[in-house]
């Protein structure tokens, strides 16, 4: 894994998840993914779809027997207490200390919220395709800023093909030219993480201009299928498919360390 400090409130932590932790992420988002996808419309400029999502897979079942939206949410809380702790907790700690020591090799004092036990955990999933593959999920995430101001910090995880993403903050020039934005462009590659503090006063400007194909990014759709498998289950009679290959995912993980 290779972490880098983009600031001290923004960290990108390169090749971070094995493909093993992948598939497991995959699986935890897919067991509990309860989008009606045969029913969006088409449109000229679909946009990235947020999933539905139950907060345990009996929810699910239930919400495909009976369509009860109100049993599903585009945020579930995960305890990080819980045991044994699942494949998210796990991947959030994780993402925890490769940051700190980013930080510490960038001679930079870690964050203090990043020092600081988990006191909760949001889960949200985006869903995005490349550009022309699909009528109803777009590829283009514009940029903006979180404003989040209630201490918490963001977890992005990237699974499947490549994005084309950008961060921008404020950073001091230390040559004594005052306040600029700083701008980095690079490709989040599945098994990526960006962590970054959200909130107003960090300023952490992102956003998604594109999704690579599998030719650019170096890995052929039989070689995604191989290393991801078409996750197959059998929801109530009916085979459930999902395709890592047809675009990428974000989870969007939200840990609050702040003291109650």
């Amino acid at each position: 894994m290779a972490g880098k400090a983009l600031c001290q409130s923004c960290f990108l932590l390169e090749n971070a998840l094995t493909p093993q932790e992948q598939i497991e992420l995959f699986q935890f988002i897919h067991e509990r993914d309860a989008t009606d996808w045969d029913n969006f419309p088409p449109c000229m400029n679909p946009t990235p779809k947020t999933l539905q999502l139950s907060a345990n897979i009996s929810e699910k079942n239930q919400h495909a027997i009976e369509r009860k939206v109100a049993a599903t949410a585009r945020t579930i809380s995960i305890d990080p207490n819980s045991q044994p702790k699942n494949v998210v907790v796990e991947l959030v700690e994780k993402a925890v200390d490769s940051s700190i020591a980013s930080s510490n090799d960038n001679n930079d004092t870690p964050p203090t919220p990043l020092l600081q036990p988990i006191k909760s955990i949001s889960l949200a999933v985006i869903r995005y395709c490349i550009q022309g593959t699909s009528s109803t999920v777009g590829y283009i995430l514009p940029p903006h800023v979180d404003h989040c101001n209630d201490g918490s910090w963001v977890f992005l995880f990237s699974l499947g093909c490549t994005a084309s993403f950008f961060v921008q903050f404020p950073t001091t020039d230390r040559d004594g030219d005052g306040d600029q934005e700083r701008r980095h462009t690079f490709q989040m590659t599945s098994g990526d993480v960006l962590v970054f503090d959200p909130s107003s006063q960090a300023r952490i400007l992102h956003g998604v201009t594109g999704v690579v194909d599998s030719a650019s990014d170096g890995m052929a759709w039989e070689e995604r299928g191989e290393t991801f498998g078409v996750l197959r289950e059998s929801d109530l009679g009916c085979n459930v498919e999902f395709h890592l290959g047809d675009g990428f995912l974000f989870g969007k993980v939200f840990n609050s360390t702040t003291v109650a």
